[in-house]
């Protein structure tokens, strides 16, 4: 991820990423669950405060945000869809102005 994208993740995901790095992964191809499952949800994150609509995002990145979700977006999956139906909805109203 870039130092731009890498800004716009939570600083809680951020640690979590850092926390569960074990050093050497990248050579024995092995990481961990944990570290897959934080570096997806960052994805995931990033990804939708760029304006992706949930519909794309992968599966794996929508289980990681969801899973994850209490300790990095609060307590309310109420609120996380919210905010994700607004900004899809955002996002649809720049399309239809662009055309």
């Amino acid at each position: 991820m870039c130092p731009r994208h890498w800004r716009r993740v939570p600083k809680v995901l951020r640690h979590r990423i850092y926390d569960t790095y074990r050093a050497g992964q990248c050579d024995d191809k092995l990481p961990s669950l944990e570290w897959h499952q934080a570096a997806d949800a960052a994805i995931g994150y990033v990804a939708l405060m760029e304006g992706c609509p949930t519909g794309k995002l992968r599966v794996c990145e929508v289980r990681a945000l969801l899973v994850l979700k209490p300790d990095v977006f609060g307590d309310s999956v109420e609120d996380m869809r919210e905010v994700l139906a607004q900004r899809d909805g955002e996002r649809r109203k720049v399309l239809e102005i662009k055309r």
